[in-house]
């Protein structure tokens, strides 16, 4: 998001004032949910929830229940300044406390609430899909963090800096395997099958790609997890991005090493849009 916020709650109060020493700022340690808000509710709130819970016991921040509570509390807050559409991101940090890197034994967390007006998404089209790029940056792979939404995105900014002009960029991990877009998850169409990337050793598990692995029903057709090696991905019959933010959006082409490289529509994707727009109001 590039616009300034235009509401911003700290534990509540209305201020940008934030502790210097806060860990969050100090070493990118908490997590964070950017979610969309529309006919006054969040679609995938239960996703965006579930997501932070495991944050939370990943970074052992302190007791579930409790910062879930803390957390639907500053959402809360938040939509009281939401007249319409809008994104609103929900920051948790460890707040202050612990010498250097060790964190204090009972984190005492700062909740962070900030309200954006909603970004222009285009209008769902088979034909008129993005061309995006194949990123060089790789992405480590670190299990503890796979999955879920933390603070430490330097790997992201580094991507983003390739896009220039590009609306997305495909990201691989250093055994050479798809595993997102910059901000989105990726869907790989393929004559028999609708797969996305693994995300166990990194990643960001979309809301919106929870959603739709449990789907299968309502879609007629399964989409299921499996890794997407180069040449899988390559022989794709086509491909798509999903996000929370966005929705669905297919991928007309692709440039790889210079040479732009065109990939079909599929039907399958108008069923996604479909149910998105029926369940989820995109």
């Amino acid at each position: 998001m590039h616009k300034q916020a235009h509401t911003t709650l700290v534990n509540g109060v209305e201020t940008s004032a934030l502790s210097i020493a806060d860990r969050g700022l100090a070493y990118g340690d908490g997590l964070f949910e950017t979610m969309r808000v529309t006919r006054q509710s969040v679609p995938l709130l239960s996703f965006h929830i579930e997501r932070f819970a495991r944050g939370v016991e990943r970074l052992s921040l302190g007791p579930k229940k409790t910062l879930c509570k803390g957390f639907k509390e500053a959402l809360n807050e938040a939509m009281a300044a939401v007249s319409g559409d809008a994104l609103i991101k929900v920051i948790a940090t460890r707040g202050v406390g612990g010498r250097g890197y060790v964190p204090p034994t009972h984190a005492d967390v700062t909740f962070i609430a900030q309200v954006f007006d909603e970004v222009e998404r285009p209008a769902f089209s088979l034909s008129g899909g993005m061309n995006v790029i194949e990123c060089q940056c790789r992405l480590a792979h670190q299990p503890l963090l796979a999955g879920i939404k933390h603070l430490n995105r330097l790997e992201q900014i580094l991507l983003s800096r390739e896009l220039k002009g590009h609306s997305e960029g495909l990201v691989f991990d250093y055994d050479n395997q798809l595993v997102e877009g910059t901000k989105s998850n990726i869907l790989v169409f393929e004559a028999d099958r609708v797969v996305t990337p693994r995300l166990d050793r990194c990643g960001v598990q979309g809301t919106l790609r929870d959603f739709l692995l449990v789907s299968g029903d309502e879609l007629g057709f399964n989409i299921e997890e499996d890794s997407i090696s180069r040449s899988r991905y390559e022989s794709a019959e086509a491909l798509a991005a999903v996000s929370g933010v966005m929705g669905i959006r297919a991928i007309k082409s692709v440039q790889r090493a210079g040479v732009k490289h065109n990939y079909n529509s599929d039907s399958r994707m108008m069923d996604i849009h479909s149910l998105l727009k029926r369940k989820l109001f995109y």
